[in-house]
């Protein structure tokens, strides 16, 4: 599968999982990908919740599951 074709599936699991970040007051962007490093930014609620790592694992579980392969999840700032 090529990069562009792995961001977009990368960014309809996150679509598919931003009702779940929302009802907590939080939202979870794209950022960008770089090889198995999926760069997201948290957002409201998200961004400095004790529990994000948990949501971090729970993206990169569910990305790892649908592309076949590992990825790290880690949080940036949006530039």
């Amino acid at each position: 599968m090529s990069a562009a074709r792995e961001a977009i599936v990368v960014s309809k699991i996150i679509d598919e999982m931003r009702p779940t970040f929302r009802r907590d007051g939080g939202d979870v962007e794209l950022v960008d990908m770089e090889g198995s490093l999926v760069l997201v930014n948290l957002v409201g609620a998200c961004s400095g919740c004790q529990l994000a790592a948990s949501t971090l694992g729970g993206i990169a579980q569910k990305i790892t599951e649908t592309l076949g392969r590992p990825v790290r999840v880690m949080p940036v700032a949006r530039a």
